[in-house]
């Protein structure tokens, strides 16, 4: 038993152990004055050719309100959902985000058809 021991010992600081976090992120999103939904999905369509061409392992769709309470209001707000596989390819993603001249553009150009909030970011640990 003490030599098990001991070889077990010598040999689990050398194995990799892999942990499924794949990371989705939601924002709650209200359209801006006279902006519509198609022009949330152009969008989204030029994100997404864009994130592409930029090498990014990050998934985004809008979400419509179909029900959810008083909180919710169809037609003005949708959300935004983003998946990407690790914490490391989100943090990639966020600083391509922020410092990208072609991210900034597309950034701009969210914002001026909708304001989004309430961030929240969920990681799956199964």
């Amino acid at each position: 038993m003490n030599a098990a021991r001991k070889i077990m010992l010598a040999i689990v600081p050398f194995v990799s152990i892999s942990v499924s976090a794949e990371v989705t992120q939601f924002s709650l999103c209200t359209f801006n004055d006279g902006k519509k939904p198609a022009e949330i999905q152009a969008w989204l369509m030029d994100w997404r050719k864009l994130s592409k061409s930029s090498g990014m392992t990050y998934q985004l769709k809008i979400l419509n309100p179909n029900a959810g309470g008083d909180h919710l209001q169809p037609g003005s707000q949708f959300g935004l959902l983003g998946t990407t596989p690790t914490l490391t390819t989100y943090g990639e993603g966020w600083d391509w985000w922020y410092s990208s001249k072609d991210a900034r553009k597309s950034r701009e150009n969210l914002q001026s058809i909708a304001s989004c909030g309430a961030n929240s970011i969920w990681v799956s640990t199964d």
